[in-house]
């Protein structure tokens, strides 16, 4: 999945790369493979939580961000330079406590902030014009409905692939309009990749589908 291979990179190097100077190769080896499986298991788990992340932000930012904090408290030795990112050694390095004390305080402290002014910006804001997408967006992602990359709606909510070829039409009365719409999405996706001759499984084109914007949904 590439999505999994660009956010794995991009997560160790978010855990890196604030102390790179502060730790040894090993150990700065072992930080950024850290980063990487917890932005991928972070990935996984939001969307149990119901959060709706589909190109790995959180994770790759907030999760891996937090195990650079917590890395830092662990593994930095002090900075003997000039620019005294550090002045004393992490808990492995014989520092104690106290630094990584310091970075969990931390991390509370911008997770605190970060909620807080997050919810009083966007609470109005979704009170007063909501903030959801309409669902046929979420599911086919923006790529394809405000710029018909990989097919296209016409005036009469009929979906057409990337040949344009007719795929179907959204029911307007449906009950479910997001299973409708997550149904019509599977179709293109095995349209478009029957045309192009490929061989992924539904699940993996599924997925790297919604990386462009819209919602991963299961294979059937």
């Amino acid at each position: 999945d590439i999505s999994y291979i660009i956010n794995g990179v991009l997560g160790a190097l978010v855990s890196i790369t604030s102390m790179c100077a502060v730790v040894t190769p090993r150990e700065a080896l072992a930080i950024g493979s850290v980063g990487g499986a917890v932005t991928l298991a972070s990935q996984e788990l939001l969307p149990l939580l119901g959060v709706d992340d589909p190109v790995g932000t959180v994770s790759v930012h907030g999760s891996a961000g937090a195990w650079s904090l917590l890395a830092a408290g662990l593994f930095t030795i002090e900075d003997r330079t000039e620019e005294q990112i550090t002045h004393q050694p992490g808990l492995l390095n014989g520092g104690g406590w106290t630094l990584m004390k310091n970075q969990v305080i931390y991390i509370c402290a911008l997770a605190l902030w970060t909620v807080t002014a997050a919810y009083l910006t966007l609470k109005p804001i979704d009170l007063l014009v909501g903030l959801r997408s309409d669902i046929s967006l979420e599911v086919f992602g923006a790529d394809l409905m405000e710029h018909n990359v990989g097919g296209r709606f016409d005036s009469e909510d009929c979906l057409y692939d990337e040949e344009d070829a007719l795929i179907g039409q959204l029911d307007p009365l449906a009950a479910n309009r997001k299973a409708e719409c997550q149904r019509l999405y599977l179709t293109l996706l095995r349209s478009n990749r029957g045309k192009r001759g490929g061989c992924q499984s539904p699940a993996t084109a599924v997925g790297t589908g919604a990386a462009d914007g819209g919602v991963a949904v299961p294979a059937v």
